[in-house]
């Protein structure tokens, strides 16, 4: 493995080296200047003495010429301070304390002796003790120091070798401290390496493992580390990654580094796949390593992690279908491959009927259940080519390529997922069965965008849903503009209240007994100034489809009652019917705002019928909750354009309204089919053994009329009775009976 620095820098050595150098030098002169002052000591008795041979040549000449004054005793006396001064300064000799002491008895007397002898210059002989015994003393100190000073000559040399051996041993201690810090410090970094998650390995110019982390490969592969060492790293990778190793490390030769890493897969030893990052670099020059070293990591979870969220991001939660994303992609690849000619494309839009009423009865969790269901179907019914998604909501798309007649394909499947839908949903211990409105859109110029295709075949689906729902329908260039003008309808629409251009007419309900007036209908009417006169079968499903049909609904209610007090001045039994949208009554506060509209209009509750199509009976809990507020209320409750929804005559017992109204697709084979006869006649049967009143819509002529009168049926309303018009011509029909519509 590639060596790490030593805990103590090669650059610190020379400094050490030069320290103890430093050391040695310091000490060497401590002891040079020790032997300099030991020869200064020498030279100064040596200067003594030759003050001595001064004093006695003085002495002697002065007593041959026979001086009177001899002034010898002038220099005597300042070469006797002299010597007392340096005696003073003279150290302590090798002998110690005791020699000291009789070199200083020796000075002293010797001083003395000076003294007498300038006392008395006549006395040669007294002048030579005294020069024989300062020599003595000066003979004494001159043998000490040369003692000392050969001492100091001596130390100064056992000094120089010691220093020079404490350096040579410093020296050599500090090359093993060394030696062993930097063992340590491989050993260390070694094990450091070892732990690590990362793979080291070291390739020679060829890619061969020339060494390898071995914990790490065997804690990260479960491989042992020997059978790697000179095999080819390219050999090791998974047969696609090669190519990318072999290029890396070719980079890597060139003395380029191949940042970011690029990552490659490994088999481990029980043959699951690794996913590692390798990142080089190129340390042949190194001379500690003198290899390519590549550094892995093990990226698996990563990538788990990444793979999770990436199918987070392109399929749905739920049911673990392709979302809108994956499809509208998947959906222009295909589009692209039809441009170079490489098949047709279709797609299969699906929206189940009714689904709300499943989460409004049932619960979130049980339409959740239902949605998963689906989705496992219509993926196991489509071809692998094939895409099933999910949109969102209650909608599904399925992505249809072939090479030849895509739309009878896309047809097929289509009709396969809606048999496939016939079959009942077992959700939370009850059998469930769903309907289905699906729209199939041929992309017959493959340059057209993704999201046409996708519109087309919405647009086509909803056509099957506005035929009732549980319909198959294929696209169609008319069924485009149609979807314009309602788009065009609907910002018309909007704000069109405020603009003025609504109005509420009323038309006719009639007794067939007596034939007199004993209700009106209120109906919405929208003039627009370009448009004109628009049919309510125009904008209402616009209305309901756009939302806008709340406060449209509650202002056509509201309306009613206050025009109700002028209906009723008349004809005080004359009672006031109002359509209510299915999209009304699932407004929470809806049964909360009827409350508050009777009690601002004053309008009595038993004087207000709520038209109600079959479809609201089928809502749910919700639905049923605000039909029980309304009742409360004491409002009646009518169900329209029966025979048209999903009710059957025996499901009228379940509806706790007060009166039904047939429609008038019955009403119009009237004496002339038989079978429209006889349905009408049993709808009016049951309803009466069910104590409702029933109402004909959509009566024209006398005939009709007089069938219905014959079958019982008690109240009637249509174009032989009264045309819609204003409150006004509503209240002019009810002064006259009607007599004036039906003359």
């Amino acid at each position: 493995m590639p060596r790490p620095a030593s805990a103590l820098p090669r650059a610190a050595f020379p400094a050490i080296v030069a320290l103890a150098l430093l050391a040695s030098a310091i000490g060497l002169l401590a002891l040079s200047r020790e032997a300099h002052r030991r020869v200064d000591e020498r030279t100064r008795i040596q200067r003594l003495r030759s003050d001595l041979v001064r004093v006695q040549a003085l002495g002697w000449h002065g007593l041959a010429l026979g001086a009177p004054d001899f002034t010898i005793a002038t220099q005597a006396r300042t070469l006797r301070a002299r010597v007392e001064d340096e005696a003073a300064a003279l150290p302590t000799p090798p002998g110690g304390p005791d020699e000291r002491e009789r070199v200083e008895r020796l000075v002293r007397e010797l001083l003395v002796a000076v003294d007498g002898e300038l006392q008395d210059l006549q006395a040669s002989t007294t002048l030579q003790g005294t020069s024989d015994l300062l020599d003595a003393a000066l003979d004494v100190a001159e043998r000490h120091a040369i003692a000392r000073t050969a001492a100091a000559n001596a130390r100064l040399l056992r000094g120089g070798l010691v220093v020079v051996g404490v350096a040579a041993v410093l020296t050599a201690v500090f090359l093993l401290v060394i030696r062993r810090v930097r063992r340590r410090g491989d050993e260390r970094f070694r094990a450091l390496v070892e732990q690590s998650g990362e793979i080291l390995l070291v390739l020679d110019d060829a890619g061969r493992i020339t060494d390898v982390t071995a914990a790490a490969v065997r804690r990260t592969l479960g491989w042992e580390a020997a059978p790697l060492l000179g095999r080819r790293v390219d050999q090791l990778v998974e047969a696609a990654d090669a190519p990318r190793v072999r290029a890396a490390l070719e980079r890597l030769l060139r003395g380029a580094t191949p940042r970011p890493g690029f990552e490659v897969a490994l088999r481990d030893v029980h043959g699951g796949v690794v996913h590692l990052e390798a990142v080089g670099n190129n340390l042949l020059d190194l001379p500690a390593v003198g290899g390519l070293v590549l550094t892995l990591r093990d990226v698996s979870e990563r990538r788990a992690m990444e793979d999770a969220l990436r199918h987070q991001a392109f399929h749905d939660g739920l049911t673990g279908l392709p979302n809108r994303t994956l499809f509208d992609d998947r959906l222009a690849q295909a589009l692209a491959r039809a441009r170079r000619g490489d098949g047709q494309v279709a797609v299969v839009l699906v929206d189940l009927d009714d689904f709300k009423a499943v989460n409004d009865s049932l619960g979130h969790a049980a339409g959740d259940e239902l949605l998963i269901a689906c989705a496992r179907r219509f993926d196991a019914l489509v071809r692998a080519t094939d895409t099933a998604a999910r949109l969102g909501g209650d909608e599904f798309a399925v992505l249809v390529e072939d090479r030849g007649d895509v739309g009878a394909v896309a047809a097929e499947v289509a009709e396969r997922l809606r048999v496939a839908l016939d079959r009942p949903f077992p959700i939370e211990g009850r059998e469930l069965h769903v309907a289905a409105s699906v729209g199939v859109a041929v992309a017959e110029d493959p340059t057209v965008s993704p999201l046409d295709v996708v519109r087309n075949a919405d647009i086509a689906m909803y056509e099957a849903k506005g035929r009732g729902g549980d319909d198959l329908v294929a696209f169609e260039p008319r069924m485009l503009d149609q979807a314009r003008e309602r788009l065009d309808l609907r910002e018309h629409l909007r704000g069109a209240l405020e603009r003025g251009e609504l109005s509420v007419h009323y038309q006719p309900i009639v007794g067939l007994g007596d034939g007199r007036p004993t209700a009106v209908e209120a109906l919405l009417r929208w003039t627009h100034p370009e448009l004109g006169s628009v049919s309510p079968a125009r904008f209402i499903p616009v209305a309901e489809e756009s939302g806008m049909i709340v406060g449209l609904g509650a202002w056509v209610l509201e309306r009613a009652c206050r025009d109700l007090a002028a209906l009723k001045a008349p004809a005080p039994d004359v009672r006031v019917s109002v359509n209510v949208s299915a999209v009304q009554l699932r407004e929470p506060g809806f049964p909360a705002q009827v409350a508050a509209i009777l009690e601002r209009t004053g309008a009595a509750a038993g004087d207000v019928v709520l038209e109600l199509t079959e479809s609201v009976f089928a809502g749910g809990e919700q639905v049923a909750v605000a039909l029980r507020s309304l009742r409360a209320l004491g409002v009646a409750l009518s169900v329209d354009d029966f025979g048209t929804g999903y009710s059957s005559l025996s499901y009228l017992r379940n509806l706790d309204v007060d009166s039904v109204k047939i429609d008038r697709s019955f009403v119009a084979g009237l004496g002339e089919q038989a079978r429209d006869a006889a349905l009408v006649r049993s709808i009016v049967e049951l309803g009466h053994a069910l104590g409702l009143t029933m109402v004909a819509e959509g009566v024209e002529d006398a005939v009709q009329e007089r069938f219905l009168r014959d079958a019982g049926c008690d109240l009637a309303q249509g174009w032989r009775f009264g045309r819609p018009g204003p409150v006004e011509q509503a209240r002019l029909w009810i002064v006259t009976d009607g007599a004036a519509a039906r003359g």
